[in-house]
């Protein structure tokens, strides 16, 4: 049995359902504006401009790029769903309309306003990227929360959460 476990420094941005997602699955995709840089807190609607890393791309270069810049294209228009969160449905090969034989590696975002004028990234101001897993049945694993660390009382009680690809 193979582990292999991955602390995902972008994942309080942007949390996908489910947390290990193949190219061919649906997912859920939850932008947490008050998380990152915090450029859309308290914008609604909020825009995705996104596009995929794939087993095909150049080096940080983006493929399948979906959304408009600036306009208020409904394919990419986030649902609020309340405490600066947003969300959105899809299907990972048919939104992006990526052909068989390529694989996702990784889902990349910037988030804006209808105009673009102001954006979700990262703290430091760069696009965020989330994991896409293979389909080989290696079992995977994911520290969820709490998403620092922290130094505790000896006999605190402490909530966690890891999410792990299959039933262990």
């Amino acid at each position: 049995l193979l582990l292999h476990w991955n602390l995902q420094s972008d994942a309080q941005i942007v949390l996908i359902e489910p947390h290990f997602a193949h190219t061919d699955d649906s997912i859920t995709i939850i932008f947490d504006a008050s998380q990152g840089n915090a450029g859309l807190l308290g914008v609604n609607p909020v825009y995705m401009h996104t596009g995929v890393i794939s087993n095909l791309s150049s080096p940080g270069a983006w493929r399948h790029i979906v959304g408009n810049w600036g306009t208020a294209d409904a394919r990419v228009r986030m649902n609020y769903i309340g405490n600066n969160k947003h969300m959105f449905r899809m299907n990972i090969r048919d939104f992006y309309g990526i052909p068989q034989g390529e694989t996702v590696l990784q889902l990349a975002f910037v988030f804006r306003n209808v105009d673009g004028s102001r954006v979700g990234k990262t703290v430091d101001l760069q696009d965020i990227f989330v994991n896409i897993y293979p389909d080989d049945g290696i079992l995977l694993g994911e520290w969820v929360t709490p998403v620092s660390s922290g130094i505790y009382n000896t006999n605190s009680n402490i909530q966690i959460e890891i999410a792990a690809s299959q039933d262990v």
